[in-house]
């Protein structure tokens, strides 16, 4: 395509009136305007290299990656109960609930308290109950010296850099525990109602928990040796059946390295990061006007930058990023913005390093 028929494409694409529209919609008017003069695959190539169409596109996802691990390895937390049922539950007022990755087998421990001695007496109720554990994942609140040593003791691998912000989000690394919790709560409200009482006594927890682990899961369809299709199975069946484990945590491995594949990014690609809206709002996710660097991959997360060499102040999953390509393109008075933000960047940094060096 030559320059007079990009500058064509131009001035309908960026025209108020005619343009400012989908790609789809700009072809059809290409074709009213200049008929016989453009392929629709040019037309669209075109659209495709604005910033303007870069940050409005819906990001193509791909899936979110399986979380797996060894057999006997636990996601556990420390969940609260919350007002008057932590009133009526004086015994309980919290309890550490524990799910292995593979099986989603759970096992509650009643605490009393939030300290390090109470933690580390529940994960030794924790160990005498299931009798094993390989690796423990849980965010930073277990990260303290009397849970290090309790792993060290029983050559636990423990896994604490998971921090609560994080495995909120859509794809979280703890999303096992994190289901299991609201599902647990789920099912002690339920109780409550159900037996017009706010106290739930350590009997009925069990009892609720034995209900978990006995009721089939989604996650957990295995398909035996000879047969056609994956069957659906319990925590507790999964849990005694290594041969589930094993077919279960191969599948888990398949799925991540497919979608691996097909995830292109990599240090030093250029970016745009995703704009979540409002609760209440009901546009969709668009993706940031500004054009961010890829500096550093931990994992399956990703560290940007911008061009002022400012890191954005948490990592990003890769559905969060779209590329913008080495030959984005945008108004004339778009890229004079940019360029002239750039510049106030860097005269700010120069200002700040000199002050600092006053000082």
């Amino acid at each position: 395509m030559d320059a007079n028929a990009e500058a064509r494409l131009r001035e309908i694409y960026y025209d108020p009136a005619r343009g400012l529209s989908g790609k789809e919609a700009l072809w059809r008017r290409v074709q009213r305007i200049h008929p016989g003069q453009y392929k629709k695959a040019q037309v669209l190539a075109w659209v495709g290299k604005q910033a303007l169409s870069q940050v409005n596109a819906p990001k193509t996802f791909k899936g979110f990656f399986r979380i797996i691990a060894p057999p006997k390895t636990f996601q556990i937390d420390v969940v609260h109960l919350s007002g008057s049922s932590a009133g009526a539950n004086k015994d309980i007022k919290m309890m550490l609930i524990a799910v292995d990755v593979l099986s989603r087998y759970m096992a509650v421990v009643p605490i009393k308290r939030r300290s390090a001695d109470m933690l580390v007496a529940a994960l030794d109720a924790l160990l005498d109950r299931v009798g094993s554990v390989v690796g423990l994942q849980s965010d930073d609140e277990f990260d303290t010296k009397a849970v290090r040593a309790w792993a060290d003791r029983h050559n636990v691998l423990l896994a604490t850099g998971k921090a609560k912000d994080d495995h909120q989000d859509d794809g979280d690394r703890l999303g096992i525990v994190d289901a299991a919790v609201r599902t647990l709560k789920r099912r002690i409200t339920n109780y409550q109602v159900a037996h017009d009482r706010l106290r739930v006594g350590a009997e009925a927890l069990q009892s609720l928990v034995s209900g978990y682990n006995t009721t089939e899961h989604t996650a957990l369809r295995v398909r035996d040796m000879g047969a056609k299709r994956a069957t659906m199975r319990t925590p507790e069946e999964v849990w005694e059946d290594e041969s589930a484990q094993a077919y279960l945590y191969s599948v888990g491995a398949d799925h991540n390295d497919e979608l691996s594949a097909k995830v292109d990014l990599a240090v030093g690609d250029r970016v745009r990061r995703r704009v979540d809206r409002g609760k209440f709002d009901k546009e969709k996710p668009t993706f940031s006007a500004d054009v961010f660097t890829i500096v550093r991959i931990d994992g399956r997360r990703y560290t940007i930058q911008d061009d002022g060499g400012k890191r954005a102040p948490r990592a990003y999953k890769y559905f969060e990023l779209r590329k913008a390509g080495d030959d984005v393109q945008g108004t004339a008075a778009g890229a004079g913005r940019l360029a002239a933000a750039a510049a106030r960047a860097s005269k700010r940094r120069v200002v700040s390093r000199t002050l600092k060096e006053l000082a």
